[in-house]
């Protein structure tokens, strides 16, 4: 589960820690690491890990050092939330992974109703530190924007969002009832209508709920939230879900998701949704394709795993299957829909010995039902039918279950027109168990029926997709222009002389934004100046500076009873590791070495 290279402009977001030692405050930790990994996601060029791989890792014994490497990032944030009382505090610090040198730490402090202020400050403090030592990007004035006022509102939505992340149908139906608590709070914050709606669809699309009632109740909820944000990524997702799940529209889902992706690349939901649109349309070397860039922000969510399971089961290659299952129940045992997959994927296979062992990890709710269709399926005479249920006996609890095994039940139990009517009533209520029926082998006996052909007929133009994607061209929010060689000539020499006269590089606290107001220029302009035409970064830029200025100092008489480090410091350095490690890379020697070299 790694990135084929890694690189310094990559990122992964640990989950903060509570310190408060208070249940309830965990999941304003949670909300602020979910919100801090938003932000750096609209910073373009850094590739950075989303939630779900990065909160597979919580609670965890695992060093940090060694999370970054699993997930193949060039660098960790780490950081730390208390709650006391109205006072908020934040500290967070940026690691290079390779090295486990901190590069950058922070903390701020305020009232709790000033969370928005906080996380931006911090977010924007942590970008600003892998700039000064990864290399150019472009930041914008904010980065955390939340659309409402409301500290209390913002709080009932992150604790609404903690149990929809949880993705079981108890914790969905309180997420849903904490939504409305936000909504109460501030009508006119778009988050917790989204976060509603889309519990509502989940549920409904799974028959969790009657969907005939709350299939109307999430949309009506949803199209508030469009009215109070229509052009934000989450609004576009929340589009296309409704699009997928309750219509069966693919091709409205698939627009509604490049635009998403396009506002936001590592939103690894969407990527995962656009899977699922190649796999419902059969383009399975799409989803694959979808699949591999899934991986590379989310490596160790065991959606992904299922989805590329998925892709092999629907294309016939069971084996695949139940490899990338194992994989999605490795990282969570208890994922219903990767067990289910598992257990249709061993009767495709007929591999009775697997299956059973497989039935001996699960609980044994519908054990029954699986091994009922296992022995009709398979023609099994081992299995002992008499211990088995009858098809018409089995109480169904088809709402909670992933797959239509109630339908495969009766198709092989030769009862294709009770497998009909089950079929035309799923179809006609968009369950979600049905949604991929044209690809799913077990409907195998019924694609000759009519009923089966008027649905197939009906639903295939939905399964067109759009023969030109929409492209969102990001907007230059800073109204940056490209740099001509003439102006990037003037601006190095400008900088040059800034250096050589004020000497800025003996502050050991000099910043990227402090340096770029002495030659009044914006911080994104200096960064891409020292990138494109200097070739460093700003860390390694001042660095030279302090390494001349300490080769100047130890060849000066005066200085001589200073020691090392006394040098280092004396030119700017502000650390030892710091210092030695450039001076090594730069010079090729221990400074100790070099010193004797010169005196």
């Amino acid at each position: 589960m790694s990135f084929d290279t890694r690189s310094t402009a990559s990122i992964a977001v640990l989950p903060f820690t509570c310190i408060s030692h208070k249940a309830e405050q965990e999941f304003l930790c949670d909300g602020i690491t979910e919100e801090i990994i938003n932000a750096l996601t609209k910073v373009k060029g850094l590739k950075v890990i989303s939630r779900s791989s990065v909160f597979a890792y919580k609670a965890s014994n695992v060093e940090a050092i060694k999370i970054g490497k699993q997930l193949n990032v060039g660098l960790l944030i780490e950081g730390s939330i208390q709650v006391m009382g109205h006072d908020l505090r934040i500290s967070a610090q940026l690691t290079e992974v390779d090295t486990a040198y901190v590069l950058w730490s922070s903390s701020l402090r305020g009232d709790v109703d000033d969370i928005f202020k906080l996380q931006d400050q911090i977010s924007l403090l942590i970008v600003e530190g892998i700039r000064e030592h990864v290399g150019h990007f472009d930041i914008q004035n904010a980065l955390s924007t939340i659309p409402t006022q409301s500290a209390k509102a913002y709080q009932y939505y992150l604790k609404g969002r903690y149990y929809q992340l949880k993705w079981n149908f108890e914790d969905l139906t309180k997420a849903i009832e904490i939504y409305e608590k936000s909504i109460a709070e501030d009508p006119g914050f778009s988050f917790p209508y989204f976060g509603k709606g889309l519990c509502l669809i989940i549920l409904s699309s799974w028959r969790c709920l009657a969907p005939h009632i709350s299939f109307p109740q999430a949309e009506q909820t949803l199209n508030r939230g469009f009215d109070l944000d229509e052009h934000s990524y989450i609004s576009h997702f929340a589009k296309s879900t409704i699009a997928f799940w309750s219509e069966w529209n693919f091709s409205k889902s698939y627009t509604n998701l490049k635009i998403t992706i396009e506002l936001n690349p590592s939103f690894s939901e969407a990527h995962e949704a656009l899977a699922e649109v190649y796999i419902a349309v059969g383009s399975f070397d799409l989803a694959m394709e979808e699949a591999r860039t899934i991986l590379s922000i989310n490596p160790l969510s065991p959606n992904h795993y299922f989805t590329r399971g998925n892709i092999y089961f629907l294309n016939a290659q069971y084996e695949q299957a139940a490899i990338c299952l194992d994989a999605a129940l490795e990282i969570d045992p208890d994922f219903i829909m990767a067990r289910e997959l598992k257990l249709a994927s061993l009767i495709q296979l007929n591999d009775y010995e697997g299956f059973q062992d497989f039935l001996k990890c699960i609980e044994p709710g519908h054990h029954g039902i699986y091994a009922k269709v296992f022995a009709l399926y398979n023609q099994n005479t081992t299995i002992d039918q008499a211990c088995l249920p009858g098809t018409r006996e089995v109480s169904f609890e088809v709402n909670k279950m992933a797959l239509p095994w109630h339908i495969y039940l009766h198709i092989y139990s030769q009862n294709i027109e009770m497998a009909i009517e089950l079929l035309d009533d799923g179809l006609k209520q968009r369950s979600g168990q049905l949604i991929y029926f044209m690809r799913d082998p077990f409907f195998d006996p019924l694609r000759q029926h009519p009923r089966y052909k008027y649905w197939h007929n009906l639903l295939e133009p939905k399964r067109l997709l759009p023969e030109h994607e929409n492209v969102v061209q990001e907007p230059n929010s800073l109204g940056q222009k490209v740099i001509g060689p003439e102006d990037g000539a003037h601006l190095v020499a400008q900088l040059k002389n800034v250096m050589a006269d004020l000497k800025p590089y003996a502050n050991p606290d000099i910043s990227l934004k402090e340096l770029a107001q002495l030659i009044h220029i914006h911080p994104n302009k200096l960064s891409r100046v020292l990138n494109e035409f200097i070739g460093k970064n700003f860390n390694d830029y001042i660095n030279s500076y302090r390494l001349n200025a300490f080769k100047l100092n130890a060849a000066d008489p005066a200085l001589k009873h200073l020691s090392i480090l006394g040098l280092a410091m004396e030119s700017g350095f502000n650390s030892k590791t710091v210092f030695n490690t450039f001076f090594k890379r730069e010079m090729g020697l221990a400074p100790g070495a070099w010193l004797k070299t010169i005196r």
